[in-house]
């Protein structure tokens, strides 16, 4: 139980799109690396579950040539006097005119409790996405996760399906998530863009048990947003990011 507890949380900081995309046609994606677009993200995730000691910041950033994009990314990086986790990820992504994306994402990962832990390890996350229009497309997501404790790593495989649909100022979506050998769930959810500048989007996943409800604010190439989740089990976070695209 306490495992799948901390699995859960590992995925629902993933969850919590660390790419700055809250996109109104493929927002399924959340940190799948065949979705990368030309941005710099600075975001900050304070108070996690409600625990003052836990603070979170993160950087990313992408650079397309050609048919390629290439990012670096420090996804989370928490310093307090009890402990410290930092992961840093390389990848590159290959766009396939507008039928089809690939990904992939190289993450080191240091994790720190102070006198009794100190581990360093590596995982790889692999994606891609079938675009069949303008309106439909369905994308895939894998992670070979591993999750710390004071004592010990576990090895698990995550994967993510999903199809995604828009109708107008709609966008819908549905799929699943599995973690293999433990569990798997269910994701769905709906984005309205109310306008140009402002949309809003609410999803729910059975397998990390929370309710998502993020609100993207867009001016030019200038973009903020907020992420409020709330777990079923873990309690409350809230997630601020500002993104610039060029």
């Amino acid at each position: 139980m306490i495992i799948f507890l901390l699995i859960q949380s590992f995925l629902l900081s993933n969850h919590s799109d660390a790419t700055g995309v809250a996109d109104s046609d493929l927002y399924f994606i959340n940190n799948n690396p065949a979705f990368i677009t030309n941005n710099i993200v600075i975001g900050y995730i304070p108070n996690i579950f409600g625990l003052s000691e836990l603070n979170d910041i993160y950087l990313s950033g992408n650079y397309q040539i050609d048919d390629f994009i290439i990012s670096s990314n420090i996804l989370s990086l928490n310093n307090n006097e009890m402990s410290n986790e930092i992961k840093i990820g390389f990848g590159a992504n290959y766009k396939f005119e507008n039928i089809f994306n690939l990904g992939i994402r190289l993450n080191y990962n240091n994790f720190n409790i102070q006198k009794y832990v100190n581990e360093n390890y590596f995982t790889i996350d692999l994606g891609g996405i079938l675009f069949f229009d303008d309106k439909f497309a369905v994308g895939a997501y894998y992670n070979n996760l591993k999750i710390n404790s004071s004592s010990y790593i576990t090895d698990n495989d995550y994967f993510n399906f999903a199809f995604s649909y828009k109708i107008d100022n709609f966008a819908f979506f549905f799929g699943s998530d599995i973690i293999f050998n433990i569990k798997y769930g269910i994701n769905s959810g709906i984005n309205y863009k109310i306008n140009d500048f402002i949309s809003f989007r609410l999803d729910y996943s059975t397998l990390i048990k929370s309710i998502n409800a993020v609100l993207n604010i867009k001016y030019d190439k200038y973009g903020f947003n907020i992420f409020l989740t709330r777990h079923n089990q873990l309690g409350f976070s809230q997630n601020y990011q500002i993104i610039y695209d060029y």
